[in-house]
């Protein structure tokens, strides 16, 4: 609309009945105008008034077109189901019709989701879980409004939820899955992982072997010692060096990982270290090794007794020297702080006192014949009185030990399901689970009868481990971080060599530092550790001609040679130890592979060839050590 050639802007349309006012302001007039009675909703021929300082002006001829109300309104998804606690995807609206002014909901929508005023756009982050209910969102414009149902639900967490994984898996999660259980990511166990399917893959690494496997009668050779072991007994008079040696030589050749992972866990949670084995009694602990090898993924309650029982433990925690005349309490203390309870939760020291009464009977006695020692229990050392411990009292006896009955009445009476899944699952997921997922663990640890096996079959097949805050990583331990990157590479060192760095990773299988273990999580970030996780990297790498005479080539983990492309290569090593790349990182490691370093100190381009020997033996070579020290790399 103009007058005298300036255009005024149109500011509101107001709908009386059938008659429409105009009412437009621009400068120091006013323009008013009204359609006939009667007139079509969507358009009109105006009278109008312009009334200024000076007078008024009328006319006709005006044509008005009325915006009609909206219509088909539809959400891009009518019932969406989001996640509490994660960003939700925005679900945005469309209509027909006019332009839709304002947008509205009811009822309210769960805490922490929205619906835009301006734009209907449904977003946020829900607070927490809500049942699924119908809302109804209404589009409004000045000619009217239209409406649709949105169905609102809000599930638990995927990181809270002990419910199995419905989505197909991607080889992000296989890798996940792989790295936290099978000390790294090896080629051949991404596709065999694939290839089975998760749940059968599950029940066969699940199974431990019951016989002796060839890895294992291999790695026997550690033991021995052939110059003053005495016939029939080879390898029963082990030292430190040859006991940790034994078992980092089976966790690297084994083609049952996760059978040496599990171990490892029950050896830092229940630790025992043969430094406290004095000769005689040296092979102790390589028996209790083979407990929790062969016995960690079974039946909770036995392993409970089993390892209370075992010699080294009663060597360890002193349970050999508790007897009626001289009462020890290392072992009970330890039994519940540690082991099965922890600190304070549930038990007094009258319970602990108690305890170490039931404990009683267990002494050393000395094998003349061979030179070792084993454990005896005595009668006449053990406390026949009745115990009062846990709320429950347990009658004398002394026909045989008490250790089952404290075991029992553990379990039966006190949280012991709630502290070892949440000890596990920390172990393998992520600190700090909400109690309502600890509670449903234990439930199903505690409705399988204790039984290990079909708890850690949930447990990796769980949203919860597969959730995003699961897989945002875990600090690698030095075992983890070697084993991970030889047996991921292929490249094995001897175990002398890798015996070695253990010792300067301050994690030698066999010797925790305390009855507590070895630290977690940052500690293991100091600057000594790092600058040697750095050395064993190199080492590693370095170990051309030895691997080489051994059969070990770098080539092994790359693709083929027509698509050995240098961007290949670096995709290939990065996905391998599941190594994110910036764009920055890959082009700076895409120059290394094509370039060559003088002896003058001078770079020059020199294009990557895959099927050149000096370039897989240092430019590859060179690529997996530089990736050993990615920050990514130091977390699983």
């Amino acid at each position: 609309m103009r007058v005298g050639g300036d255009p005024l802007p149109m500011q509101s349309i107001l709908r009386r009945g059938s008659t429409l006012r105009l009412s437009l302001r621009s400068g120091g007039f006013r323009w008013d105008g009204y359609g006939p009675p009667g007139a079509e909703p969507d358009s009109g021929t105006m009278t109008w008034t312009a009334r200024g300082w000076g007078g008024k002006v009328s006319g006709t001829g005006m044509d008005l077109a009325v915006v009609p109300p909206p219509s088909g309104l539809a959400y891009s998804d009518p019932a969406p189901v989001y996640e509490a606690e994660e960003p939700a995807a925005p679900d945005v609206p469309t209509a027909g019709g006019g332009p839709v002014k304002s947008w509205s909901v009811d009822p309210a929508l769960p805490a922490g989701l929205s619906l835009d005023p301006a734009t209907g756009v449904l977003s946020g982050t829900a607070a927490a879980p809500d049942a699924a209910e119908a809302y109804t969102v209404t589009a409004t414009n000045l000619a009217g409004s239209a409406t649709t149902t949105l169905t609102v639900g809000v599930r638990i967490h995927r990181a809270y939820s002990f419910l199995p994984e419905a989505r197909v898996l991607t080889d992000d999660d296989y890798r996940h899955f792989l790295s936290r259980t099978h000390f790294g990511v090896k080629a051949s166990e991404l596709a065999a992982v694939k290839a089975a399917g998760l749940p059968a893959y599950l029940d066969d690494m699940l199974t431990f072997p019951t016989g002796t496997t060839a890895v294992e009668s291999a790695a026997f050779a550690e033991l021995v010692n052939p110059s003053t072991d005495p016939p029939g007994l080879e390898g029963g008079f082990p030292n430190g060096y040859q006991m940790s040696r034994w078992w980092a030589r089976i966790m690297m050749e084994t083609d049952r990982p996760f059978q040496e992972v599990m171990a490892f866990f029950w050896h830092d949670h229940m630790p025992v270290s043969y430094d406290v084995l004095g000769a005689g009694y040296t092979h102790f602990w390589v028996g209790y090794a083979n407990l929790l090898r062969h016995r960690g993924a079974g039946n909770l309650r036995d392993l409970l007794l089993d390892v209370a029982l075992d010699p080294a433990m009663l060597v360890y925690l002193d349970g050999y020297a508790n007897n009626k005349y001289s009462p020890n309490e290392n072992f009970a203390r330890e039994f519940w702080e540690l082991f099965t309870l922890g600190v304070d939760n549930g038990y007094t020291q009258e319970d602990i006192v108690q305890a170490a009464r039931a404990f009683t009977g267990y002494r050393l006695r000395l094998n003349g014949t061979t030179g070792q020692y084993y454990t005896e229990f005595s009668t006449a050392l053990h406390d026949a009185g009745s115990k009062t411990f846990l709320g429950t009292t347990i009658p004398g006896q002394n026909l045989t030990d008490d250790y089952g009955k404290v075991v029992d009445t553990t379990l039966a009476n006190r949280p012991v399901a709630e502290f070892v899944v949440k000890k596990i699952f920390e172990h393998f997921c992520y600190e700090g689970p909400p109690q309502a997922l600890v509670d449903d663990m234990a439930k199903a640890l505690r409705d399988a009868g204790w039984e290990l096996k079909p708890f850690l079959k949930d447990l990796f097949r769980s949203e919860a481990f597969l959730s995003r805050r699961s897989k945002a990583g875990r600090v690698k331990s030095p075992v983890e971080y070697a084993m991970g990157f030889i047996r991921s590479t292929g490249l094995r060192i001897t175990v002398p060599n890798l015996d070695y760095f253990a010792t300067l990773l301050d994690q030698r299988p066999g010797q925790p530092p305390t009855v507590n273990g070895w630290p977690t999580g940052t500690l293991w970030y100091s600057a000594a550790s790092m600058v040697n996780r750095t050395n064993f990297a190199y080492f590693t790498v370095g170990d051309t001609a030895r691997q080489r005479s051994a059969g070990i080539e770098v080539a092994d983990i790359l693709p083929p040679v027509p698509q050995r492309t240098d961007q290949a290569v670096l995709d290939a090593l990065s996905d391998l130890l599941r190594v994110p790349l910036t764009a920055a990182e890959e082009q700076a490691l895409l120059y290394y592979l094509n370039t060559s370093r003088q002896p003058d100190g001078s770079v020059i381009d020199s294009p990557f060839v895959g099927s050149n020997q000096a370039h897989l033996d240092e430019r590859v070579r060179g690529l997996l050590y530089i990736l050993a020290q990615h920050p990514s790399y130091q977390v699983k």
